[in-house]
């Protein structure tokens, strides 16, 4: 079954631009959305807006600001919920014109509203990008990266009061936006995002101690335009990658899946085939079974399909290219 589509954010005067959702299910099962939104990318009123849609609505229900610090730009937020059920927003802020002006800060959300922000670390150039992956003990894995091209992870087994950090996983052209999956052996897979536009390709890595360390990173045949990408292992122990499986261009979006714990890829469905940009799709399954995707739509827009796996099955188009990962 596919829900086709909805959109959490339509362009406005004041808000033309909008990219880099996430997406997270609520305990009272609802969907809450957060992304960037102002007049361009790096612009100074950019701030961190939100959304929420109730279980079986129609339309997402825009919540306002969550984040904002007037004169400076807001990047790259992520939401997640705890195994305390609390709900958290990371994200950055520009404090020059670069990427590498950025720290990273973190809030959550009680009866009143976000509470100020803290300061995950305060070191220049920190970028926030996928969701967390929580472990069976309760540790999280909080995906990060610097803007110099390495990536690495922060680890909490106190529901983010105390972090510590994984080594750095870099390679020749530079790697960013980790995004990462449980197998069922008990590694975790990496991909990542390359920071060159003429690589090409996704990279990866592995981990067999909860994250602490990881696998000096090697090159798959996914491809990968220098756009972030969401890996997430499903119920019925498949992985889907939503990515865009071109080398250069940020469309078609894609949904693919692996039965073989992301050797390959060969199930793969077209969430847009247009000539423009769909991009920094962020995936989640919620409880029910169904797959959530949010993206980036023209820059504009915030999209927001629902699909299960059936209906990726049914609708696959044939794989254009030998995807097994090297």
């Amino acid at each position: 079954m596919l829900n086709w589509k909805r959109f959490v954010h339509r362009p406005t005067v004041r808000l033309p631009e909008c990219h880099a959702a996430t997406v997270v299910q609520l305990p009272d099962d609802s969907l809450m959305c957060a992304y960037c939104a102002g007049a361009y990318e790096k612009a100074r009123d950019v701030a961190i807006y939100g959304a929420t849609l109730a279980s079986n609505a129609e339309e997402w229900e825009p919540r306002g600001v969550f984040a904002e610090t007037p004169g400076f730009s807001e990047g790259n937020p992520v939401l997640d919920v705890d195994s305390e059920q609390k709900l958290w927003l990371y994200y950055v802020t520009m404090f020059g014109d670069r990427w590498d002006t950025c720290q990273i800060k973190y809030s959550h959300y009680n009866s009143v509203g976000w509470k100020p922000p803290m300061y995950l670390q305060r070191d220049w150039g920190w970028m926030t990008g996928c969701k967390p992956t929580h472990l069976a003990d309760g540790t999280i894995l909080l995906p990060l990266y610097e803007e110099s091209g390495s990536a690495f992870v922060m680890i909490s087994s106190d529901c983010g009061r105390t972090w510590e950090s994984s080594n750095l996983i870099t390679t020749e052209a530079g790697v960013i936006q980790p995004t990462i999956a449980p197998l069922a052996n008990g590694t975790l897979l990496m991909f990542l995002r390359t920071c060159e536009s003429s690589d090409g390709t996704i990279w990866q890595s592995c981990s067999s101690d909860k994250g602490r360390t990881w696998s000096e990173p090697n090159r798959t045949d996914l491809y990968n335009p220098n756009a972030r990408i969401d890996l997430t292992r499903l119920a019925s122990g498949r992985l889907a990658l939503a990515f865009n499986d071109a080398p250069a261009t940020r469309s078609p979006l894609t949904i693919a899946l692996s039965e073989d714990e992301g050797a390959t890829f060969p199930i793969r469905y077209d969430v847009e085939r247009e000539n423009a940009e769909f991009s920094y799709p962020a995936l989640i399954q919620a409880r029910d079974g169904f797959l959530h995707l949010v993206y980036t739509y023209r820059r504009t827009h915030i999209a927001h399909v629902a699909f299960d796996e059936a209906w990726i099955i049914e609708n696959a188009r044939p794989v254009r290219n030998a995807l097994t990962i090297g």
